[in-house]
């Protein structure tokens, strides 16, 4: 009886004493009321809300902000948080907070990426096409686009005309670079043509390759061809690129030696054809233009 009541009275003190070292070990630890505080992280949708709204402000325009990462941790700012662009461009926005609730970090501040919505000359599908067909001038047309611009869009510089589509397109949609097909139309010639010879129907035939075999110039377009020059002599099976063609136009030229000083006739003058990669400056059609110069 006297044993078992010795064990409980040197149990409770062992006890007694675990807890008063604990005691100062969590005192020691924690840390004080104030700097608790700083355990309030600052919301990243607030954050958001303010960019926004000083780019709408600013600029005039929407924006697309890429999310921070959600365990970025940020003291909440209890002043004002500001914002501006601080380089020569709009893509990186600034928030900072000149006071915070964290002794340990009492300001901060933080950079946005930011997409600003632009107007863009896209092409949009005038009706459906399904998936691997050939896109001809009707399929699109260009039209204005009001967004967000990721480089997903194909724009103006980039006629659809000669590719194939890789997925099937309803009609209004606008054509990004994953609808096009690696495949595309090309014109290669169906017979040698010498140099300075208007390109025919019967002279040219489509092929379809994989774009990356073929020259980036190749042209896809057979509008883009019939009617044209050749600036060189191009060998049967050729691939036509940009660099083979030019355009061809009539221009006044003077039909004999004329020395200085002396007004023009007509008989001075005579209307020739000539390639545009000749001519060096605009030359005049009209005689009307040159006569008594």
């Amino acid at each position: 009886m006297f044993k078992c009541i010795k064990n409980r009275l040197f149990t409770g003190k062992r006890q007694s004493l675990a807890a008063l070292v604990f005691g100062l070990i969590a005192a020691l630890l924690l840390p004080p009321a104030t700097a608790l505080a700083g355990s309030q992280w600052q919301d990243h949708k607030q954050l958001y809300s303010i960019a926004s709204d000083y780019i709408q402000r600013t600029t005039g325009k929407q924006a697309s902000i890429k999310p921070l990462n959600v365990n970025n941790r940020i003291p909440h700012c209890v002043g004002e948080i500001s914002a501006d662009f601080p380089f020569n461009n709009q893509k990186t926005l600034r928030l900072r907070c000149n006071q915070t609730n964290a002794n340990n970090k009492p300001t901060w501040s933080i950079h946005l990426k930011v997409n600003l919505a632009t107007q863009l000359q896209v092409w949009r599908a005038n009706k459906p096409l399904a998936a691997g067909q050939l896109i001809s001038v009707a399929d699109f047309s260009l039209q204005t686009y009001q967004g967000h611009d990721f480089g997903q869009f194909v724009k103006a510089d980039l006629p659809p005309v000669g590719r194939y589509t890789n997925s099937a397109i309803q009609t209004g949609s606008w054509l990004k670079n994953d609808h096009l097909s690696p495949a595309i139309q090309v014109w290669v010639t169906t017979q040698a043509i010498p140099s300075e010879t208007t390109i025919t129907a019967a002279m040219i035939n489509s092929n379809k390759v994989n774009r990356r075999q073929t020259s980036a110039n190749a042209v896809t377009s057979q509008n883009l061809i019939i009617g044209k020059t050749t600036r060189r002599n191009l060998a049967a099976g050729h691939t036509i690129t940009s660099n083979d063609l030019t355009g061809k136009q009539q221009v006044l030229i003077a039909s004999k030696n004329r020395p200085p000083n002396r007004p023009i006739v007509a008989t001075d003058l005579t209307l020739v054809w000539m390639l545009d990669t000749k001519i060096r400056q605009p030359g005049y059609q009209d005689k009307n233009l040159i006569v008594g110069k």
